[in-house]
């Protein structure tokens, strides 16, 4: 297991975070992935940049490419990475995101489809 502080100490090359009770798997940009004895809201207020898209979910939004808005009023949306990574966005937390993920995508220099 990891410790926090190293983790921390490059945050761009930190892809996504998914929480598991009381641990955090961390996902780099090389594909490698590291556990820390953490939960995700330890990481959440270390991260004010990342962006939280569900329960379980931690997002740096320089990988998001594509946002996939739900199917339906019971479906839950989702997000592409980079490295070809779906992860999910609640229903709960879609309106706030949707507006957040707008904003990246008419920023000058990105890429994002929606």
């Amino acid at each position: 297991m990891g410790r926090i502080e190293g983790v921390l100490l490059v945050p761009e090359a930190l892809t996504h975070l998914i929480g598991a009770s009381n641990y955090t798997w961390v996902y780099f940009w090389n594909n490698e992935k590291r556990i820390v004895a953490r939960n995700l809201g330890a990481f959440e207020k270390s991260l004010p940049l990342f962006i939280r898209t569900h329960k379980t979910v931690l997002v740096n939004p320089a990988y998001i490419v594509k946002v996939c808005p739900p199917g339906g009023s019971k479906k839950p949306g989702s997000i592409i990475l980079k490295n070809g990574t779906e992860l999910p966005v609640s229903r709960r937390r879609w309106a706030v995101l949707a507006e957040q993920f707008s904003n990246l995508a008419n920023s000058a220099d990105s890429s994002l489809v929606i």
